[in-house]
């Protein structure tokens, strides 16, 4: 729609899924990390940055909140 902007947001998964994450791979007693690095964000954290996203500035790029600081 005109005049209005899009912004993506890089965001990890979210701590609040880590649980279920980690049963994609657990068999019986055994769990298994997944291969893959995981970086687990708060949901809120990433809903604050897309509310900041929303109300801010134009950004010119892709913010994450997945990224370390």
């Amino acid at each position: 729609m005109a005049g209005q902007r899009e912004v993506p947001l890089a965001t990890a998964q979210f701590f609040e899924y880590v649980e279920e994450i980690m049963s994609w791979t657990t068999e019986g007693d055994t769990v298994r990390p997944p291969a893959t690095l995981l970086r687990p964000v708060a949901a809120a954290d990433a809903t604050r940055a897309v509310a900041d996203i929303a109300v801010g500035t134009p950004l010119h790029g892709t913010p994450s909140t997945a990224s370390a600081t």
